[in-house]
């Protein structure tokens, strides 16, 4: 049987995309009859795994993590697991240059460790498909090292689909920057796909490397489709603002955003929903407390509940509401929460820029440049709802048929409907 094997080492909880992300590739890949199996996370909680799913403990750190270094490795058995590991002994630079021109594991880091000795236990076979659907730097290299121990006629197919921006995600110039780890993957690949959440992105991934690129979209489980919008009742809109509460998504001009809303929209019209409470730090105390003064105006859901709860407050929701800065959150990078907004037919405000503002046409929302601008959209919106869900319903109509699950795992694996290798697969093999 042909295995698809998903190698994510944030796959740990049901925050973020990867949880979801990979359900929806595993049911896609057992309905063409491939055996999904999930190198994941050890903490990733196995009532969360699918029955159909092989899942394999891996990986003791996330992708937002550092690697532990020689140093590091070496004072582990004396200091036991302690933070100090990463932060102070964590991988540095000349190891990963000096692992590429001396490949011994003496300078492979613990993560890098941890994948080549259990893909050396399931030992993939040519026929299998090694998927990457949230790709980094260091899983990259980690993957390119290897690959690098393979002999290349047995190397299984490998596909990579990306999110990754240069401009503000962490490790952006791990061993020479994301197109340059992808390009060394490709040079000693035997079958490689390469993909982008966005155009945006493929464009500029294409760019960089000189690799084909296509698109693959972020997926929504069936669970998500289903959801169906409200009409206008009599009581207030709903705005929601969901996701990670990230500086990169409005957090500094959104206090100033609700304060105009309700200026003009008192609290019995429209309220705020936002994916911001259950946090301890400093930075979650002040902001707030830069919310307290708008009372009952505004709701806070916890960050990283479980989807159920998660799905349920984006139900109540009327309008979605993305203000995110462009200079940080760049049009090639995708957005979960504004393809959510889309299919489930919520009007969506925007700023100009992003992938988020690419999705709205006329009719099913608006776009701004600042607090002021984004504040009138939403009041524009408020004012005219039914006109709004309609152009939603009309977008939601349109776009479906781009996000079917089936068909995205096909596209990503370089394969047709029918199982053919696809013209992208046929260019990029060797």
């Amino acid at each position: 049987m042909t295995r698809t094997v998903f190698i994510d080492p944030a796959l740990k909880s049901e925050a973020g995309h990867h949880l979801r992300l990979s359900i929806e590739l595993s049911k896609a890949a057992n309905r063409l009859g491939h055996k999904p199996v999930w190198l994941a996370h050890r903490d990733l909680d196995s009532r969360l795994v699918p029955d159909f799913v092989q899942f394999v403990p891996t990986f003791a750190s996330g992708i937002y993590e550092r690697q532990i270094g020689l140093f590091g490795r070496t004072l582990r058995p004396i200091i036991g697991e302690r933070r100090a590991l990463r932060s102070s002994f964590g991988e540095r630079a000349w190891e990963v240059q000096l692992r590429r021109k001396w490949p011994t594991p003496l300078l492979n880091g613990d993560r890098c460790r941890e994948l080549i000795e259990v893909l050396r236990a399931q030992a993939p076979m040519k026929s299998d498909h090694l998927i990457i659907h949230s790709a980094d730097p260091q899983t990259l290299d980690m993957l390119s090292t290897w690959v690098a121990s393979q002999s290349r006629s047995d190397i299984p197919e490998i596909h990579v689909r990306t999110c990754w921006s240069s401009s503000n995600m962490p490790f952006a110039d791990y061993g020479g920057g994301f197109a340059n780890v992808l390009a060394r993957l490709a040079s000693m690949s035997r079958v490689l796909t390469v993909s982008a959440e966005t155009p945006a992105g493929a464009r500029r991934l294409a760019d960089e490397t000189g690799l084909h690129v296509d698109v693959v979209p972020h997926l929504l489980d069936e669970a998500t489709l289903r959801l169906q919008p409200r009409h206008a009742s009599s009581g207030p809109l709903i705005v929601g603002w969901l996701g990670e509460p990230r500086p990169e998504k409005g957090t500094r001009i959104l206090p100033d955003i609700i304060r105009r809303v309700l200026d003009a929209k008192p609290a019995r019209e429209m309220k705020f929903l936002l994916q911001c409470g259950g946090r301890t730090s400093r930075k979650a105390r002040k902001f707030d407390a830069r919310l307290a003064e708008f009372g009952d105006a505004v709701e806070k859901l916890d960050v990283g509940v479980s989807q159920d709860v998660y799905l349920a407050a984006l139900n109540r929701c009327d309008i979605l509401l993305l203000p995110y800065d462009p200079d940080v959150y760049p049009p090639e990078r995708g957005s979960g929460a504004v393809v959510e907004a889309l299919l489930t037919a919520k009007p969506i405000v925007a700023t100009a820029g992003t992938f988020a503002a690419s999705l709205i046409t006329i009719g099913n929302g608006c776009i701004g440049t600042d607090a002021t601008s984004l504040a009138e959209g939403l009041v524009r919106i408020g004012s005219d709802y039914e006109c709004y869900l309609r152009g939603a319903l009309e977008a939601r109509d349109n776009a479906r048929k781009m996000y079917d699950p089936s068909a995205t795992y096909c596209l990503l694996i370089g394969r047709t409907a029918e199982g053919a290798p696809s013209h992208r697969q046929d260019a990029l093999g060797a």
